[in-house]
C-alpha cells in the first residue's frame, strides 16, 4: 500500500471515529523543492502524522499551521518560497510550493479534499518464490507495492514463504500464468524462477500483456538467449529491447538483499519517471 493510499484509509477511520484531522498537499512547485506535487502529510487532532511533504523547516510550519486550522475549521492554500531570503524557513532548496490545508472532519469534507489526495494502486508480480523472491517481495511491499508471488513449487507459492505479499499463488505451469493473472498496463513483472525455462516462458506471457515494466533475472548470455527465444515467438523489436535484463541497478550486488535492492531500485526508477505519487 503506498503512503498517499495509506493516508487515504488513515482519513477513513478518522471520520468514522468522529477525529478531525488536517490533509497538508503540495498541489504546486517551481524550481527546487524537497517533494514534488502529490505529496501528502496527515496530521491527526491527537498529532498523530502520517506521511511527509519534505522535512525541515517547511514540514515543521505546516504542522503550526495545521494547529491554527483546528481552531479555525477553515481549509486554506499557502505559498512559500524555499530560497535563503527567507528568514522563516532557512532553506537554500531555491523553489516555491504551493501547500494545501484541507481540514477534515464529516465525509462532506473529506470528499472535497480528495482532489489534493494522489495515489495511483500498483502491482508487482513476482514469478519465482526463490530466495531472492523473498527479499525482494519484502522490501516492496515495505515500500507500498500490492506484490503477488507465484511459483510451481505449492512450498514456495505461500503466505509462511513470503508473508508480506497480498497473494501468493501456485501455478502448474509458467506456461499457463494467463490463467491466473491479467496484467495491467501500470503493472510491474519480474521473473526469477529456478530454472531458465521458466523464464522463457514467463517472460513471453509478460510480452503479449505489456505491463510497464518486465525484469528478468539472469546474466548478459541468459539475455542473449532470451532475446533469441523471443524473436522466435514473434515478438517485436521493440518489445524485446524494453525488458530489464540482466535485472536492476548496477551497485554491484551479489547477496539476495543487495540484489532485491538492486531490483527494486530500478523499479522505483520507473515508478517515478511514469507516476508523480
Amino acid at each position: 500500500m503506498l503512503l498517499n493510499e495509506q493516508i487515504y484509509e488513515k482519513i477513513k477511520s478518522n471520520v468514522l471515529n468522529a477525529q478531525p484531522c488536517v490533509l497538508v498537499s503540495i498541489v504546486d512547485t517551481k524550481g527546487s523543492s524537497p517533494r514534488k506535487r502529490g505529496a501528502c502529510m496527515l496530521i491527526s487532532s491527537n498529532w498523530d502524522v502520517l506521511g511527509t511533504v519534505g522535512g525541515g523547516s517547511l514540514e515543521l510550519y505546516s504542522i503550526k499551521t495545521a494547529k491554527s486550522i483546528f481552531g479555525s475549521k477553515k481549509s486554506v492554500i499557502k505559498e512559500f518560497s524555499l530560497d535563503e531570503d527567507n528568514k522563516e524557513f532557512s532553506m537554500i532548496c531555491g523553489g516555491w510550493v504551493s501547500l494545501s490545508f484541507s481540514y477534515i472532519h464529516d465525509d462532506a469534507s473529506f470528499e472535497d479534499a480528495k482532489k489534493f489526495l494522489f495515489f495511483k494502486k500498483t502491482n508487482l508480480y513476482i514469478v519465482g518464490g526463490g530466495t531472492v523472491a523473498h527479499e525482494l517481495c519484502f522490501l516492496s511491499s515495505y515500500v507500498g507495492f500490492d506484490t503477488i508471488v507465484l511459483d510451481d513449487r505449492k512450498e514456495y507459492a505461500s503466505s509462511n514463504q513470503h508473508p508480506s505479499a497480498v497473494k501468493c499463488i501456485h501455478v502448474k505451469s509458467y506456461k499457463e500464468l494467463d490463467k491466473y493473472i491479467d496484467l495491467k498496463r501500470d503493472d510491474f513483472f519480474v521473473s526469477m524462477t529456478h530454472g531458465h525455462s521458466g523464464d522463457l516462458d514467463a517472460v513471453l506471457f509478460a510480452t503479449k500483456q505489456k505491463p510497464l515494466y518486465i525484469g528478468c533475472i539472469g546474466s548478459r548470455n541468459k539475455r542473449n538467449a532470451l532475446d533469441e527465444f523471443l524473436r522466435n515467438n514473434s515478438v517485436s523489436e521493440d518489445v524485446i529491447k524494453s525488458i530489464h535484463s540482466p535485472i536492476g541497478l548496477n551497485i554491484k550486488a551479489e547477496t539476495p538483499k543487495e540484489i532485491a535492492v538492486s531490483v527494486l531500485s530500478e523499479i522505483i526508477l520507473i515508478y517515478r519517471n511514469n507516476f508523480e505519487i
